[in-house]
């Protein structure tokens, strides 16, 4: 154990001493090397060019933060187009984390979907946060993620793995992909919800900017549901309905925050 701790700080100063902004030409071990910092960008390119079979992607925090402009999000969506297998896994963005990161995920999310890339986000409740890139039997794995300040500016450490150890971390991923969502990406975790159910609540009222809304509550199985829905509908308590909407577990309306309510579009009476 000490030895082989001794070997990877050994491989981490020769490829630190001489530059920064070093490559994977650099490193001369055949199986393992230490990534630092500026040179994270072009071992990833490296890695993701030179890709034959399939190219994964499983990441924390990822942007597109020029449009356009990632040039990692740029080389997978030239691997997918050269008929390489691309699947990536970013993190969906729990409530915690806030509207700017959803943005983010966002924008690169969109940009991904746009050029054919099979982009897939995780489990609600439960945050992903690794940064992995996995293209063929080369793997890259550590701190950075694929942002602005973590492939330009961040001090960031990663190690480079080459071979057939790297196929139990292509198993690992391939089942985590297969449970994740597809194409349900909302912000604040919000997700669509339909239900039917009996009212047990209902208040109509206005905003102080003259906007009629209407706050009500449903009763669907052993759950009730709290209901915002623009407009007064005349609903009354006792009613059965059925509701088409927007659930959140979390919802920012200025300074109030709101818990497990269902933002609705549709109501009707049945």
């Amino acid at each position: 154990m000490r030895k082989a701790v001794l070997f990877v700080f050994a491989l981490f100063l020769s490829c630190t001493q001489k530059s920064s902004t070093q490559n994977l030409s650099n490193c001369n071990s055949p199986s393992i090397c230490p990534i630092y910092s500026r040179a994270y960008r072009d071992s990833a390119l490296n890695v993701i060019n030179n890709a034959k079979k399939f190219v994964y992607v499983w990441m924390f925090e990822i942007a597109n933060y020029r449009e356009g402009d990632n040039p990692l999000l740029s080389a997978v969506c030239r691997a997918k187009k050269r008929g390489v297998d691309v699947k990536v896994l970013i993190e969906g963005g729990e409530d915690f984390l806030g509207d700017k990161f959803y943005k983010k995920q966002h924008s690169a999310y969109r940009y991904l979907k746009n050029c054919g890339v099979n982009v897939r986000i995780d489990k609600t409740g439960k945050t992903t946060h690794v940064k992995m890139l996995l293209a063929d039997t080369n793997l890259i794995i550590g701190s950075t993620n694929w942002t602005y300040y973590g492939i330009e500016k961040n001090n960031e450490l990663n190690v480079l793995i080459r071979g057939k150890d790297t196929r139990k971390f292509k198993e690992i991923f391939l089942k985590e992909f297969k449970h994740a969502k597809g194409n349900k990406f909302k912000k604040n975790g919000g997700q669509e919800i339909e239900i039917r159910g009996t009212i047990t609540y209902v208040s109509e009222r206005v905003s102080k900017r003259g906007k009629a809304y209407t706050i009500f509550k449903v009763k669907s199985g052993k759950r009730t549901y709290r209901i915002f829905m623009r407009g007064h509908h005349h609903l009354k308590k006792g009613e059965r309905v059925y509701v088409k909407g927007t659930f959140y577990r979390v919802k920012r309306v200025g300074k109030r925050v709101y818990h497990n309510e269902i933002e609705a579009r549709y109501i009707r009476r049945i």
